[in-house]
């Protein structure tokens, strides 16, 4: 046997047989389900020290409202026993520590025949049940299915006469209540068609709920244009206000779960996870004549130069050891060697050279030049005909080094970035912008004046829709490193009834696969882009693919020319 907690000192008093048994009854059914009970009762009301239970029973006297106490035990029964009035103004002074997710059992002990469950704090209190009678032995219990108070069971003295658990369970579905929304035009999330029907993968899945809770679901923007909302002096506007003030009871938006916004709404299931990424604009892609640079960068290119130096130098070294001609250029004749070697002509100084070991020193070196050419000329082949890209931003240390301003929705972005000890994100920080517009923001990064931070789903679909062309190839480049990640939810009021049940359903929808495939099919009808593996038929080459040919057959016809003229000219003024 267990004895009874008491929080406040209180008088005793007696209770008829039926109602002592009725509270006996409660409690052996309650704790099969409960961490431990809270028992409040007026002053001389029953009380159940003697009563047997497994679990702790906490007894709170009435006396208890007018003192400064305001903690209560942690549990998640409630066992109510007074007259109307002192339970209202219990649930007034505990409102913001009694759970709404909570089970209660209210025993009246007056004969007033209005409800206690119409009070506001059961408006959002699924398991509820309260027990009335008119002077008698018989106890008649009562339930609020939304703002319907419904007769749920009866107390004959000694049991209940129909078989059903003390306290009502949670809806499965709720019977055509309003169920009000709040949602404005973010694309893909949501949108609305010029004959008013909502659009988009999140509009669709939360009319799938609605109507499979049997909830009829009525959709407003928020006033005033507004969207998220902004907080101003205690509460939200927007989206988020309206949740707050009780004036929704969902909304959607590609609503980030936040823990500032915790204190004032309530989220269901997180059906996604959305990065904040960047997006900008690339820039023009260097012209055409550039690949001849493109197949080596420049630590290479300076290694080549260098073993072209030296295997000139090591040809003529072989030629003057062979030939020992006085009047002869043997630096000149090393460098027209390895020149030869490079666009694979023979060497006939080969023939001359009488010692193998010379012809083997000299042949090594020519023949490293003669590999390093040809495997030049090989990628040169290959990159001299596809369109050179520009060069690409991915990380976040290469945009802290970017001269672009960022411009995201907001400063959530800001006070992650600010807040961080990462220096590029410190960097990016410096030189944020915060906008309000998002026609406005797409056309400033359109025009290369800033870099857009906003969730990877958004900024995919824009992509799409606004800046790929017919072949699916785009001007704009999404970041691949994004540094900040939100779970996304639905948005609902501060302990909502509805909450369970819907979260319930977005994840069994989340589990099927339904939800990914409506979010693909709203990214697919908005554009689709070009992937690596996509096939292309094959296409002939134009001018602007052979621009190194050209300018190297140019260049040769100049230089040699120029040569020639030179050396005419020369001889003319010997003579």
């Amino acid at each position: 046997m267990l004895a009874v907690t008491n929080a406040a000192l209180g008088d005793e008093s007696d209770v008829n047989s039926s109602r002592s048994n009725l509270l006996t009854n409660l409690v052996s059914s309650l704790q099969t389900s409960s961490n431990c009970i809270t028992y409040f009762r007026k002053a001389e009301s029953t009380r159940i020290e003697d009563v047997e239970a497994d679990i702790p029973i906490y007894l709170i006297d009435s006396q208890i409202i007018s003192l400064g106490f305001t903690n209560l035990p942690e549990c998640s029964t409630f066992l109510l026993m007074a007259d109307q009035e002192t339970i209202g103004l219990f649930l007034e002074k505990f409102a913001a520590s009694l759970p709404k997710a909570g089970s209660y059992v209210i025993v009246r002990d007056d004969l007033d025949e209005e409800s206690i469950l119409n009070q506001q704090f059961f408006e959002k209190v699924e398991r509820a049940v309260e027990y009335r009678n008119n002077g008698n032995i018989e106890f008649k219990a009562f339930c609020r299915r939304g703002k319907i108070i419904k007769l749920y069971n009866f107390w004959n003295g000694r049991q209940h006469l129909l078989d059903k658990s003390v306290i009502p369970p949670t809806r499965s579905t709720f019977e055509k209540e309003l169920l009000r929304a709040v949602t404005f035009e973010n694309k893909p999330n949501s949108y609305q068609l010029e004959n008013g029907e909502y659009q988009g993968f999140e509009s669709i899945i939360m009319s799938t709920v609605a109507e499979n809770l049997k909830l009829n679901m009525t959709i407003e923007p928020p006033p005033n244009g507004e969207q998220w909302g902004e907080f101003k002096n205690g509460t939200f506007n927007g989206l988020i206000g309206q949740l707050q003030s009780g004036r929704s009871d969902i909304g959607w938006a590609n609503l980030f779960v936040k823990v500032d916004r915790m204190k004032y709404i309530g989220y269901s299931e997180s059906y996604s996870v959305d990065d904040v990424c960047f997006m900008y604009k690339k820039p023009p892609p260097p012209p055409q004549w550039m690949s001849i640079m493109t197949p080596l960068d420049l630590t290479t290119w300076l290694s080549v130069f260098f073993a072209t130096i030296l295997a000139a130098l090591v040809a003529s070294f072989s030629d003057r050891l062979v030939l020992r001609k006085k009047e002869t250029n043997y630096l000149s004749l090393g460098f027209l060697e390895v020149f030869g070697t490079i666009v694979e002509k023979s060497q006939h100084n080969f023939l001359i050279t009488k010692s193998v070991g010379q012809r083997i020193f000299k042949g090594m070196w020519l023949l490293s030049i003669l590999v390093i050419a040809s495997g030049y000329k090989s990628m040169l082949i290959s990159v001299m005909t596809i369109p050179l890209s520009p060069r690409i931003i991915n990380t976040i240390r290469e945009l802290g080094n970017f001269e672009r301003p960022v411009a995201s929705f907001g400063d959530t972005f800001f006070q992650l970035a600010n807040q961080s000890l990462d220096p590029s994100l410190q960097s990016i920080a410096s030189r944020y912008i915060t906008h309000y517009n998002f026609g406005e923001a797409f056309k400033n990064v359109s025009e290369s004046k800033i870099v857009l931070g906003e969730g990877e789903l958004l900024l995919e679909y824009f992509k799409r829709k606004d800046f790929t062309d017919e072949f699916g190839v785009s001007d704009m480049h999404i970041m691949r490193e994004c540094p900040f990640g939100f779970n996304v939810a639905f948005g609902l009021q501060k302990d909502s009834p509805y909450k369970a049940r819907i979260s319930d359903k977005i994840f069994q929808l989340k589990e099927s696969g339904l939800i990914k495939y409506w979010t693909d099919k709203e990214m697919e009808s908005s554009g689709r882009l070009r992937n690596d593996d996509d096939r292309q038929e094959a296409l002939p080459l134009t001018i602007s693919n052979i621009q190194v040919s050209l300018y190297l057959y140019a260049l040769g016809i100049l230089v040699s020319t120029s040569a020639l003229l030179f050396e005419i000219t020369a001889r003319r003024f010997a003579k």
